[in-house]
C-alpha cells in the first residue's frame, strides 16, 4: 500500500522535531483531563491539555505547504525527545482516518503514525455527572469557572433525550478506550476522576512512572486547582435523569453523532 502524501509529511515532522515517543492522554470530554493535564505539565514543561488533533479534518484539503505547517503545530514543543497531546477518541479516529489508515485494526494502524506511543487513561466513573457536565457547558458556553464573565447558574434546560444521548456516547467511549489500549498500551494506567482528588501525588506519580519521565512532588501545586462547574444546577439534573432514566426505554433513545443531539 503506498504511502499517503500526509502521513509522510507527519513523518518529515516527527524527524525534523526529533521526536522519539508520543505521549497522550486518553480522555473523553469532562472527565477532569484539563486537571490531570495540567498537573502532568508542571512535571514535564510537555502540553498534556492541549487537544492538538481535533481539528485534523481539515487537513485533507490543505495544500502541501499549509499543511506541513499544521502538522508541526499540532506536534507541538518537544522534550527529552517527547511530545504531548490530550486525544479524544473521536480525534484518534479522524487522526487515523485522515492520514491514510484503513482502520481494519485500530492498534496497527495506531502504531504505523505512532510507533513508541504511551497513554494515561484518564476517564470518570459517574457517567451521569460527565453527561450533564457536558450538557451544561454546551448550552451555557461556559467550559470552566475561569471564564470571566459568564454566570454559571445561566438557566440551561433540562433536556433527558440530549443528555441520555451524551451518557451512552460516554459509556461507549471509555470501553472502546478500554479495549484500544489493552493491545496498543496494556500498562497504560487508568485514572478515575474521583480517585485523582483523592490522592494526587499518588495518581500523579504513577503517570509519569508509566509515561518515563521522573516524578518531583515539590511541582505539585499546594491546593488542588478544582474548578466549580455547575454546582446546584448540576446535582438537580442529575438527580432528574438518573429517576428519568429508570422510566423510559433504552431502545427509545440510541445514541446517533455526538455533536448534534437527536430532538426529544
Amino acid at each position: 500500500m503506498p504511502t499517503p502524501p500526509t502521513l509522510e509529511i507527519f513523518r518529515d515532522a516527527f524527524r525534523e522535531k526529533g521526536i522519539e515517543t508520543a505521549l497522550f492522554l486518553a480522555s473523553d470530554f469532562r472527565t477532569g483531563s484539563t486537571l490531570i493535564g495540567r498537573l502532568l505539565e508542571m512535571q514535564t514543561g510537555l502540553p498534556f491539555q492541549r487537544e492538538s488533533f481535533n481539528t485534523v479534518t481539515t487537513w485533507h484539503v490543505m495544500q502541501e505547504a499549509p499543511l506541513r505547517r499544521a502538522v508541526m503545530a499540532a506536534l507541538g514543543p518537544v522534550q527529552f525527545g517527547c511530545m504531548a497531546a490530550k486525544l479524544m477518541w473521536p480525534h484518534r479516529n479522524n487522526l487515523v482516518r485522515v492520514l491514510g489508515r484503513d482502520a481494519t485494526d485500530a492498534v496497527a494502524d495506531f502504531r504505523e503514525i505512532f510507533p513508541r506511543a504511551r497513554f494515561v487513561h484518564v476517564a470518570r466513573r459517574d457517567k451521569v455527572a460527565q453527561a450533564v457536565s457536558f450538557h451544561i457547558a454546551r448550552h451555557s458556553n461556559v467550559w470552566s469557572s475561569s471564564q470571566v464573565g459568564r454566570d454559571l447558574d445561566d438557566p440551561v434546560s433540562y433536556n433527558f433525550a440530549e443528555i441520555n444521548h451524551y451518557y451512552m456516547h460516554f459509556i461507549m467511549f471509555e470501553t472502546l478506550w478500554t479495549d484500544f489500549l489493552s493491545a496498543a498500551d496494556p500498562e497504560a494506567p487508568l485514572i478515575y476522576y474521583e480517585d485523582l482528588i483523592t490522592d494526587v501525588a499518588g495518581y500523579v506519580e504513577l503517570a509519569m512512572a508509566h509515561l518515563g519521565v521522573n516524578f518531583d512532588r515539590t511541582k505539585l501545586p499546594a491546593d488542588l486547582p478544582l474548578e466549580r462547574q455547575a454546582g446546584d444546577l448540576a446535582h438537580s439534573f442529575c438527580d432528574r435523569f438518573r429517576r428519568d432514566l429508570n422510566r423510559y426505554a433504552p431502545v427509545e433513545f440510541l445514541p446517533g453523532r455526538l455533536i448534534g443531539p437527536p430532538t426529544p
